[in-house]
């Protein structure tokens, strides 16, 4: 895929006819980051991984002149004025929000299609650990799941009949209702922040949140061996917000 090309767009379409469409905001050699042309979200995907998607028709490719005028007349610019606290999100981010997480069940389905097609005889940690970062090398995910992570999502996708929305957590598609989080939440939240803030100048946003989630897992396991009740995870959203302050 050529992502220097101008005239360039990728078109995400949504059940019920509504689509969003994404232009290239900037890539190197290993990653490209999309901006959504209506609302001005961005999202940065590995080279690879966007190919994938557009492979798979997760994202169509177009030009300019397939995409309506308005959009481009109508457009948010860059730096957008923040949203006053308490006023009512709006739908674009919502549509930018989706958009995010659909991609992030396809990520998590090449794993789960992956490892039901494979030949592996067991799923224990010594066989899936070292299968994971297989895959993860032929997506340049640098962010794999753990053999844990990958058992859950096996688990919730077999118990759902096999359907891919089982493969989200609820807390990505409710988001956090609630603007105070647990003090170990909020703590190791910030903690994501700082080190990935400090680590690249162009943060990925949705590598910190799997982090995040990661972590979380993580505590919770330690937590459960404590006798502790489990912590639940702030969504993506919260993530989002904490990095634009």
């Amino acid at each position: 895929m050529n992502f220097r090309d101008p005239e360039l767009i990728l078109v995400k379409r949504f059940r019920g006819g509504k689509k969003s469409y994404f232009q290239v905001n900037s890539f190197d050699t290993e990653c490209v980051s999309l901006q959504d042309i209506e609302h001005g979200e961005c999202f940065c995907f590995k080279r690879a991984q966007l190919e994938s998607h557009i492979n798979s028709g997760l994202l169509i490719a177009t030009v300019k002149n397939n995409v309506p005028d308005v959009l481009f007349i109508n457009a948010v610019k860059k730096k957008t004025k923040p949203v006053a606290v308490g006023k009512k999100k709006t739908k674009p981010v919502a549509v930018g929000k989706k958009a995010a997480n659909e991609m992030e069940v396809e990520r998590r389905y090449f794993y789960v299609h992956k490892v039901l097609d494979s030949d592996l005889p067991a799923l224990s940690a010594n066989r899936l650990t070292p299968w994971i970062s297989k895959v993860a090398a032929e997506i340049e995910d640098e962010s794999p799941p753990s053999y844990k992570t990958l058992t859950r999502w096996l688990k919730a996708f077999n118990e759902s009949g096999w359907k891919k929305a089982s493969l989200l957590s609820r807390h990505h598609n409710k988001g956090n209702h609630s603007n105070r989080l647990p003090p170990e939440v909020d703590q190791l939240l910030s903690q994501v922040i700082v080190e990935h803030a400090r680590s690249s100048v162009r943060v990925n946003i949705g590598k910190a949140h799997r982090d995040f989630i990661e972590r979380m897992e993580r505590l919770n396991e330690r937590r459960c061996n404590e006798g502790l009740p489990m912590l639940t995870p702030s969504s993506y959203e919260t993530t989002l917000q904490r990095f634009r302050k």
